[in-house]
């Protein structure tokens, strides 16, 4: 049973545990959460994923950098990366280190696994301000 936008916090973990057995496997994953609403994806599904993988957390571990994400048409999260640990929170982060902004549709797609991240950017779906070295590090976050 895959994540659908209703869905409560608890609702979502108890679904992930459930369908996902490898939390590498990126079609699995996609396929459980290609319906979920970008709330769901950033407040819930993104810290789960992180907490799950090991190397995500090594990949990160001399980072320090908050990531502002805006999705147009759906809200704007900021993702706090402190030296392996990630936190995230609503809303606009006073002061991002980059910011990353797209339309829902072509969020909702790229999760999906549709819209290829590089692609989106070459075309212009997908904006990066700021340090563009950490937006190379978002592998770590989302894949």
């Amino acid at each position: 049973m895959p994540v659908t936008p209703g869905m409560s916090k608890e609702e979502v973990i108890k679904t992930l545990e459930k369908e996902i057995t490898d939390i590498k496997d990126k079609k699995q994953m996609r396929e459980c959460v290609k319906d979920a609403s970008p709330e769901q994806a950033f407040e819930v599904i993104m810290a789960w994923g992180f907490a799950k993988r090991p190397d995500a957390k090594q990949k990160l571990a001399t980072t320090t950098a908050i990531f502002q994400f805006n999705i147009t048409g759906a809200g704007e999260w900021q993702i706090k990366v402190d030296k392996g640990t990630l936190a995230v929170e609503k809303g606009k982060a006073p002061k991002a280190n980059c910011t990353i902004t797209m339309a829902a549709a072509d969020y909702k797609d790229m999760a999906a696994g549709k819209l290829d991240p590089q692609a989106a950017f070459m075309a212009g779906k997908i904006k990066f301000a700021g340090d563009m070295s950490l937006a190379m590090k978002l592998g770590a976050l989302l894949g």
